[in-house]
């Protein structure tokens, strides 16, 4: 017993036999450490309680010390006391034994004691030749396994490549290129290639590599001229292991990336034919790693967070943890400003007391312009990004980014480009480029003192619809049940030539104002709303989100004297930057604000279409519910904070509130039920976020 003096305590009524075998067991513990071992084992198991793979491995280390223990003392003590030892372990874990009970029992006499025994009467002391060999097997696999191999798939995705040698040219074509003009390539993460000449400020997707199998001779055959394929060329051929090919859409170029068991990586160009075949190679090319791109296109697996709403805040969060800031710096949070517009983030970094940072340096810093632009492409609705750098050599100071500035610089919409995931790691190469080439004042707002973007979230995130906007109309509506039936008739009939053929499509709208003109024979009713359209697919568990739409709309009815709503217009904003001065121009000055807050009620509008779908398609709402639960807590499996799980799965979390009702309904089943562990951790965050935005 103990921790840092252990210390060994038996029965006073042990015999000296079994006293001497207890003693010298224990003793060997103590010497290796195990007692240590044993403790750090514990703490491990409470940290990770829920992990079946710590507790199998805290058993069997277990059964594994007491069995190397045994080892040991018939090692010391001699073959010959194997029976003796056995009947002492024997007789006290028995039924019959004196020792049943006490503290002896769970020490010398705990962990499968059948097994022990068998191990110590087959036991027999190892040669000094087996024991040379267990060391050096030992010794060689150690340092097979903690080396990691080189292979084609674990060194090129993600990776930027420029010409290290240009190793073929095809005879056939006159142009020619030099190491000095070589193209550039660029492979995602997801395997999407792309290609860019070396004066070139953008780089061209290709398309995606897929795996293919040739043979030496197959490959070969792909170098068409008698002699042009020389023995260094041969031999390369010979040892390439893994093949990737990429199809041009836009050609009939193909490209081959070439991968050896060195980790080298070669890139054949050339040509295919109308079977879809490569005809031939062009050029072939040793290429290298180079260091240009790695952080853009790591960047690319941020694209999943993509979101409309800065009041997202699972995705914004997911976002913020994916970039890469400065060296001296770290993140270490968030607040966000979208109670009034133009809305803004503030993204809080610290440094070390001992760290010196030039505020003047950091403003031009290439990287945290970079994540001012990747921020600005993922959320739809943020206008300002102020980073507020605390400590080292600074007082509280903030650097800011608008977005118009930053859409001048990079020569694009930066949220209209993001719009496709293929087209993304060419955007952010491009804007790399820009950028690293000097045209990196992309600073609008500058500030000595901290930007206070804070905001209480929870207020910005409420389903309710404030009775201030709702109490803007100019007139009465007569029949309120007749005019929301013909608004979501003229939604659905606007919008259903947008859905997914097939589909279930349904609306939720939110009338932000209401204008009558009495002036003429037939009323005319105006309807300012903000209108969400979805279309939905039943899966075997769950909705499939088709497609949609989100927008602030302008309906105008003429009403009869029979209170009959007849359409006259259906008035939609343009999209990217047109849409905010098409809303100030349609709407009175009165309601713009209103109508450009996409943030207020996006969650309840959302959570109404799937309530329709769900209804109208059947959905079993507990497997739907259940199937996204278990995708959140399949990772990852190493942390166990619930937060990093939610935070893993976004877009399942994100879906889980929009099931709204249903999902608080079960929430309350299961802890009603008693569920607990990762599972209750998870529902308590998202019930407590969901009603919270609900009051």
């Amino acid at each position: 017993m103990g921790i840092i003096v252990p210390k060994i305590y038996i029965p006073s009524t042990l015999d000296a036999e079994a006293k001497a075998y207890v003693i010298h067991h224990e003793k060997m513990h103590i010497r290796r450490k195990d007692h240590l071992i044993r403790f750090i084992s514990f703490i491990a198991l409470v940290l990770h309680w829920f992990n079946p793979s710590v507790w199998m491995a805290f058993i069997l280390s277990g059964k594994d010390m007491e069995m190397s223990c045994d080892e040991a003392v018939l090692k010391e003590l001699g073959t010959d006391i194997k029976k003796h030892y056995s009947n002492t372990l024997l007789s006290i874990t028995t039924g019959n034994s004196r020792f049943r009970g006490t503290a002896l029992t769970l020490a010398f006499g705990e962990h499968d004691v059948k097994s022990r025994i068998k191990n110590i009467l087959n036991y027999k002391k190892p040669s000094t030749w087996l024991i040379t060999i267990t060391v050096i097997l030992t010794i060689v696999l150690s340092v097979t396994l903690l080396t990691n191999p080189h292979t084609l798939e674990g060194d090129f995705p993600g990776g930027n490549f420029g010409v290290k040698d240009i190793v073929y040219t095809s005879p056939q074509y006159s142009f020619t290129y030099q190491l000095e003009t070589a193209p550039v390539y660029a492979v995602s993460s997801d395997y999407v290639f792309y290609s860019k000449e070396k004066d070139d400020h953008e780089f061209n997707l290709v398309g995606y590599a897929y795996k293919v199998k040739l043979s030496e001779d197959e490959l070969l055959q792909l170098f068409l001229f008698e002699g042009s394929v020389d023995e260094h060329m041969a031999s390369i051929l010979k040892n390439i292991k893994n093949i990737y090919r990429v199809d041009d859409k836009n050609s009939t170029m193909t490209y081959l990336i070439l991968g050896n068991d060195k980790g080298d990586i070669f890139i054949a160009s050339g040509y295919r034919n109308g079977n879809e075949e490569m005809e031939s190679v062009r050029w072939l090319f040793e290429m290298e790693r180079i260091k240009l791109d790695d952080f853009v296109l790591s960047a690319t697996e941020l694209w999943q967070y993509r979101t409309e709403y800065l009041g997202d805040n699972s995705a914004v969060a997911g976002i913020i943890s994916g970039l890469e800031c400065p060296e001296e710096l770290t993140y270490t949070g968030f607040s966000l400003k979208t109670k009034d517009q133009p809305y803004g983030i503030t993204i809080d970094l610290s440094a070390s007391n001992d760290t010196v940072i030039n505020l003047d340096d950091l403003t031009k810093d290439v990287l945290l312009q970079l994540d001012a632009c990747i921020f600005f492409s993922l959320v739809g609705n943020v206008e300002n990004i102020t980073f507020s750098i605390d400590g080292g050599n600074l007082e509280k100071s903030s650097i800011g980014f608008s977005r118009g500035k930053a859409n001048e610089i990079a020569g694009m919409d930066l949220w209209e480009e993001s719009s496709n995931e293929a087209d993304y790691s060419g955007m952010l190469l491009t804007i790399k480029e820009v950028l690293s080439s000097g045209g990196n004042d992309i600073i609008d707002v500058t500030s000595d003192a901290l930007i206070d973007f804070t905001t209480d979230i929870k207020d910005e995130t409420t389903n309710d619809i404030s009775d201030e906007t709702i109490n803007e109309t100019t007139g009465i509506v007569s029949d309120e049940e007749l005019l929301e039936r013909a608004i979501s008739e003229a939604i659905l009939t606007y919008n259903t030539k947008y859905g997914t053929l097939g589909a279930f499509n349904c609306e939720s709208h939110v009338i932000l104002a209401t204008t009558t003109n009495e002036l003429v024979i037939n009323d005319t009713i105006t309807v300012y709303a903000q209108v969400l359209f979805q279309s939905f697919d039943k899966q075997l568990i769950g909705l499939n989100n088709a497609s949609g739409s989100f927008s602030t709309n302008v309906i105008t009815f003429n009403k009869d004297e029979n209170g009959t709503y007849e359409l006259v217009e259906y008035w939609v904003p343009r999209d990217g930057s047109y849409y905010e001065s098409d809303i100030r121009d349609k709407f009175p000055d009165d309601m713009e604000e209103a109508a450009l807050d996409t943030q207020k009620n996006i969650v309840y509008q959302m959570q109404a279409c799937y309530k329709q779908a769900i209804e109208a398609l059947d959905v079993n709402t507990t497997k739907a519910i259940e199937a996204l639960l278990d995708t959140i807590m399949s990772s990852p499996m190493e942390s166990s904070s619930p937060y990093d799980y939610t935070l893993a799965h976004p877009i399942e979390y994100r879906e889980l509130t929009y099931y709204g009702d249903y999902t608080l309904a079960y929430i309350e089943d299961q802890l009603t039920q008693g569920e607990t562990g990762l599972k209750a951790k998870i529902m308590e965050i998202l019930y407590n976020e969901m009603t919270s935005a609900g009051e």
